[in-house]
């Protein structure tokens, strides 16, 4: 039995693998460690900077893919360009990642999409997502999360009036 949980801006993906039996350990191992977070060794995080640093100053695409870039950075909102996510890369610590997975993405409403396959009926499959969910809850109401917050379901994009020409020198 195996497991993989990925932790990302656009919430959590959690994936399990295994014999029937094996689920329902599993699945509480699993939620138990979507609670608790990340657990960053110090040697571990020092790495990952030093391995994103190195791949936000090194431009070693095509022009053209740095152009497309720009555009994304110019008309989606909150993306930022490598120069924007170096900076900030300075600033970040261990233990402030650590605790994203508390103080963001378990502080807002989360939905679920599930798939099950295998060797489990529809019973034993719904009881496997549902253990998911109540392990991996989201406790938004407590914390006084407005509950007619709309949630944006498209990124918004900025519709100039005209067309803008936007020139800036190759990086490489």
């Amino acid at each position: 039995a195996g497991y993989d949980i990925v932790f990302s801006a656009d919430g959590i993906m959690v994936s399990a693998e295994g014999f029937q039996p094996l689920l329902p350990g599993l699945l509480e191992r699993i939620s138990l460690e979507v609670r608790n977070g990340l657990n960053i060794k110090q040697v571990e995080f020092d790495r990952s900077v030093k391995e994103l640093g190195e791949s936000l100053r090194s431009y070693s695409e095509m022009p053209v893919d740095y152009a497309v870039f720009d555009l994304k950075v110019l008309l989606t909102a909150s993306m930022q360009s490598k120069e924007e996510a170096l900076e900030a890369l300075s600033e970040v610590n261990a233990s402030a990642v650590g605790s994203v997975v508390a103080d963001v993405l378990l502080r807002s409403p989360l939905k679920l999409d599930a798939l099950a396959m295998g060797n489990l009926d529809e019973e034993q499959a719904r009881h496997a997502v549902s253990a998911v969910m109540t392990g991996v809850h989201s406790p938004a109401s407590a914390l006084g999360v407005d509950s007619a917050a709309k949630v944006l379901p498209v990124t918004p994009v900025v519709r100039p009036g005209r067309p803008v020409e936007l020139r800036r020198k190759n990086p490489r």
